[in-house]
């Protein structure tokens, strides 16, 4: 933009100094007529010289703005001088017009070469520009391409919902179909995406793999969430090979209602749609407040629980269980705690969901059973009658490899089998009986 109103001052300048030229060589005029005796001599040289005058200020026009209208009003310009040397050359001959022709057949060559070099100039310029705002693969915008757009209507002042798209089980077709395949899938989401175009005007970008945004220019809930349905629809309606295995989870955000900074309304838009995968996926949903602030907690405690694991910084308590008649000590059951940056106890159970959500929860199975073990070994090499309970998770005994894990476990630390004892609890049974 800043670029375009350059040239437009530097065009108006050139208008004026051509102007006054042009008056001033109107207002000095000498010479001699070459070709018609009957024109006084002034008004031949007056001709001529705001014919040049004309030929310099187009030229330069023509330069500035890179128009190419304006390229051959010089060109032609140039062929009307070319043709008035041409006939002072028949009349005066070649000693006295000759250096007259040939500098008007150079200028005609100097504008087509300079015409031809700026349309490559052009060209080179587009196909950057495609380059850095167009997506390789799909042919439509790139992550760069949508924040220039973004930046563009908000400039202009317009409304409208960022829609952010991630593919379900798109990860599952690359690694059974391979990537040409995942790549195949990607250009028949967007070829049906652009068939919607016609009733449905809207921006398509791709962020990368399986992520696409869009931008719909409205803010009619109603409206938004008939399109963003028929969006989804159209992708679990395939007519590809594909039809069967994929679906779309969606998260909107509208500007500038929920925010009008750009880069919040990024994180909104995916955020929201954070929220429909944990839904189950296939799904959208609109961004509120109280979803960033529930979303914002749920990425903390993943975090906490990442660097738990790679710090080793989880705590392993450990309950007694007595025989009630005998007041005599028969095993302790392992409970694992975990601490916010703040020092503060995580809630167990609110962990443990994340956990599961975010499939660390074999890690950290892992990670208590091996400790638990090497911590409780020598006790119970000493009290063979002591059993050692752990809580294992639902998602995690439900696994093929579960009883490899085990077993690499007490091989590991050298615990006697006899006195390990795994529990699970009756929610986390009910909640992956159906993967039992």
């Amino acid at each position: 933009m800043k670029i375009k109103s350059k040239k437009r001052l530097l065009s108006k300048i050139l208008i004026v100094l051509g102007i006054i030229f042009f008056l001033a060589i109107l207002l000095n005029g000498s010479g001699k007529v070459p070709f018609f005796n009957a024109i006084p001599k002034a008004a031949a040289v007056t001709f001529n010289g705001c014919m040049t005058a004309c030929q310099i200020f187009v030229f330069c026009l023509a330069m500035i703005v890179s128009n190419g209208k304006v390229f051959k009003l010089a060109f032609i310009l140039n062929i009307i001088m070319l043709l008035l040397a041409l006939l002072n050359l028949a009349h005066d001959g070649f000693v006295n017009c000759g250096a007259g022709v040939a500098f008007s057949l150079l200028g005609c060559c100097l504008i087509y070469a300079l015409r031809c070099y700026i349309k490559r100039l052009k060209k080179d310029e587009e196909d950057l520009d495609r380059a850095a705002y167009t997506d390789q693969l799909t042919g439509c915008l790139n992550r760069r391409g949508l924040l220039r757009e973004l930046a563009m209507k908000s400039e202009m002042g317009k409304e409208f919902y960022l829609i952010f798209i991630d593919l379900d089980n798109f990860k599952q077709i690359n690694d059974t179909l391979g990537h040409e395949a995942g790549d195949e899938l990607l250009c028949d989401v967007i070829t049906t995406w652009s068939k919607i175009q016609s009733k449905y005007p809207f921006t398509i970008c791709r962020l990368g793999g399986d992520e696409f945004a869009i931008i719909y220019e409205t803010k009619d809930k109603e409206i938004t969430r008939e399109f963003i349905t028929k969006v989804l629809r159209s992708i679990t309606t395939l007519q590809s090979k594909f039809a069967n295995y994929v679906s779309a989870s969606a998260g909107l955000a509208l500007y500038d209602e929920d925010t009008s900074d750009l880069q919040q309304l990024l994180s909104y838009a995916d955020t929201a749609m954070y929220k429909a995968k944990l839904s189950g996926k296939n799904d959208y949903y609109f961004f509120d407040q109280d979803m960033y602030q529930e979303i914002m907690k749920r990425y903390l405690t993943e975090k906490d629980l990442k660097n738990a694991l790679k710090n080793d910084t989880f705590e392993m308590l450990y309950q007694p269980q007595y025989e009630i008649s005998s007041h005599k000590l028969v095993g302790f059951e392992s409970l694992i705690r975990l601490k916010n940056k703040k020092g503060e106890y995580i809630n167990t159970q609110q962990f443990i969901n994340v956990a599961e959500k975010s499939g660390l929860i074999y890690d950290i199975d892992m990670w208590v059973m091996h400790n638990v073990m090497k911590q409780t070994r020598d006790f119970v090499l000493l009290h063979p009658e002591v059993e050692v309970s752990i809580n294992i998770s639902g998602k995690h005994i439900t696994n093929k490899g579960f009883i490899e894990d085990v077993i690499d476990s007490l091989s590991e630390t050298n615990f006697p089998p006899k006195n390990l004892k795994i529990e699970i609890t009756e929610s986390s049974y009910i909640r992956h009986i159906d993967e039992a």
